[in-house]
């Protein structure tokens, strides 16, 4: 695998992409990156198997998922390296018929020091956020909204 390098001819080069109309998407320069039409990435859709989750993050920053059993465990794969963050959000709906439950690991360090307990209503949805800096070794979380209907 080949990496393909742009290297600006000096320090205060920019690298720019644009769209066919000639706007800006992507404007690069040094130590900032700037979205000309916003950002936006694909929903990625996971699946519980016996209680677990695994959300990728090679996958994406934004994951969703349908309760249908309790969730007991999670893994967090693809966590960049301590010293560098990983985000990302969570939207969990609720079970159609029965509340089901959500259990975190002890990693996960809560805002406020409550932990996220999952909203009960049927088809209820919850939404939390997630970030490290040290590789997953701890997780910041917060709630950031309940019971969406």
């Amino acid at each position: 695998m080949a990496n393909l390098i742009i290297k600006p001819a000096s320090a205060s080069d920019t690298l720019k992409m644009q769209d066919g109309a000639g706007t800006d998407i992507v404007t690069v320069s040094t130590n900032k990156v700037a979205y000309g039409k916003g950002v936006s990435e694909e929903a990625v859709t996971v699946t519980q198997s016996s209680g677990n989750v695994t959300l990728d993050l090679a996958q994406g920053n934004f994951f969703e998922f349908t309760l249908t059993e309790n969730v007991t465990g999670w893994t967090f794969s693809n966590l960049a390296s301590s010293g560098t963050a990983s985000s990302w959000i969570i939207k969990i709906t609720q079970h159609a018929s029965s509340a089901k439950t959500v259990a975190y690991p002890a990693a996960v360090k809560w805002s406020g020091g409550y932990d996220h307990v999952m909203s009960t209503g049927t088809g209820s949805i919850d939404i939390v956020s997630m970030f490290t800096i040290d590789g997953g070794t701890t997780i910041y979380a917060t709630q950031v909204g309940k019971a969406f209907a």
